[in-house]
């Protein structure tokens, strides 16, 4: 569990009474990795996220996949992608990371 507390911000979507936003979340969910060939690995995540207090979207559930390839022996660049999907919300992104192992 996690708790978040943010300072006031001057944004256009809440009513004024929502400038300060203190939320308690709790997310669930499990992730699996697996090496696929030689220098690949995947790896995939299913998180359900759940807002405490009163919110504009209750909850919603991530669902990603990415997929990293061995460059070195320590280094790994890796292209990944995440679906949101939850009541009155839904958002995706896609990246490419390098990680450095040490």
């Amino acid at each position: 569990m996690s708790y978040h507390h943010t300072l006031s911000a001057n944004l256009d979507f809440p009513p004024p009474q929502f400038e300060k936003i203190s939320q308690w979340v709790l997310k669930n969910g499990g992730r699996a990795r697996w090496n696929f060939a030689d220098r690949w690995t995947g790896d995939g995540f299913v998180v359900d996220t759940r807002f405490l207090r009163a919110a504009q979207v209750k909850n919603f559930q991530s669902y990603g996949l990415g997929a990293s390839y061995r460059v070195l022996k320590n280094f790994f660049v890796g292209l990944n992608g995440k679906i949101e999907d939850g009541h009155r919300y839904s958002g995706w992104d896609a990246g490419l990371s390098s990680t450095w192992n040490f």
